[in-house]
């Protein structure tokens, strides 16, 4: 409740505004749960990228389980075609709508839009990692801006820890009226240790802004965020995963969580710049070894649950 209560002071909202923003669209639990991720700006002005560019996705071991692409508009026309449709290495890829909030990030349009697609078939056929080409997601005729692409792929990366992963799509913005956090929930108590996030973000502008995990302001700290007041500055920051207005920041949170914890609260809060997310994944250590004794006891997990 702590960390709820704290989301929307920052957010300057009323309780009802701040419902599911993020949807949960992959949950798996097994050993050597992990993700990859890569993510790059789709927009042509005023940063020059051009159509059919590259993304380039870390290499990893074995098949994806499931493998998930984001893409993002500062959008005139809303919900609709060609912006729910990119292609991938020449394939067509049709999208499911995210989430659509209003206005954009400070650029002048009436919308922000956010689709993701399944492409675990694609990844494994192309081999996991490398550079996939991406097309149809930058600027277009309708004067709509294109905002980033990100690409995941959850794989099994031979560890013996057994590991929760998750990955979730939507839309929070800095300029709507749901703000910019987001809750992300998991099926089963964090037992401590392993903890791993990445979230996009989409950067409107050259200002200041302050990134925030269950109450604690970890610009600067995160690997991908830049300092604790201005956490997001595209292509000045220092990820190595986003450039252009656009970020993703990725890397250890437990030092910001607690056991027992089933959620984790992300998100940024307003004191300058206009900011989006839309993708985000986090891998815990919530799931006991076969036969083994969960540290928080059957009671612990029975009372994590009804505290959803």
């Amino acid at each position: 409740m702590k960390k709820i209560a704290f989301v929307l002071a920052m957010a300057g909202l009323a309780a009802a505004s701040n419902a599911q923003t993020f949807t949960r669209i992959y949950n798996n639990a097994f050993s050597g749960a992990n993700y990859v991720v890569a993510g790059t700006s789709s927009r042509s002005n005023p940063t020059g990228q051009v159509d059919n560019f590259g993304l380039t996705l870390p290499a990893f071991s074995g098949a994806a389980k499931r493998a998930i692409i984001s893409w993002n508009w500062q959008s005139n026309i809303g919900d609709s075609s060609p912006e729910n449709s990119i292609t991938v290495n020449g394939t067509p890829i049709r999208g499911i709508l995210a989430g659509i909030t209003s206005p954009d990030l400070c650029w002048g349009h009436p919308y922000l839009t956010s689709y993701y697609a399944d492409v675990t078939d694609l990844v494994n056929n192309f081999g996991g990692g490398g550079t996939y080409t991406i097309g149809g997601a930058v600027d277009n005729a309708f004067g709509s801006m294109g905002e980033g692409v990100t690409l995941a792929a959850v794989y099994d990366d031979g560890s013996n820890e057994n590991r929760e992963v998750s990955l979730f799509a939507g839309n929070v913005n800095t300029q709507s009226s749901i703000g910019g956090f987001a809750t992300l929930p998991f099926a089963n108590p964090y037992l401590g240790g392993t903890a791993k996030f990445f979230t996009n973000a989409l950067d409107g502008q050259f200002a200041g802004d302050q990134f925030y995990i269950n109450g604690n302001n970890v610009g600067g700290i995160l690997p991908g965020t830049y300092s604790g007041s201005d956490a997001w500055v595209g292509q000045s920051g220092p990820s190595s995963i986003g450039n252009n207005f656009f970020d993703v920041a990725e890397g250890d949170v437990s030092a910001w969580m607690t056991t027992g914890d089933m959620d984790m609260v992300m998100g940024t809060a307003l004191i300058g710049d206009c900011i989006g997310h839309t993708l985000a994944g986090i891998v815990v250590n919530a799931v006991p070894a076969p036969g083994s004794v969960a540290l928080l006891g059957l009671a612990g997990l029975v009372a994590g649950r009804r505290r959803r």
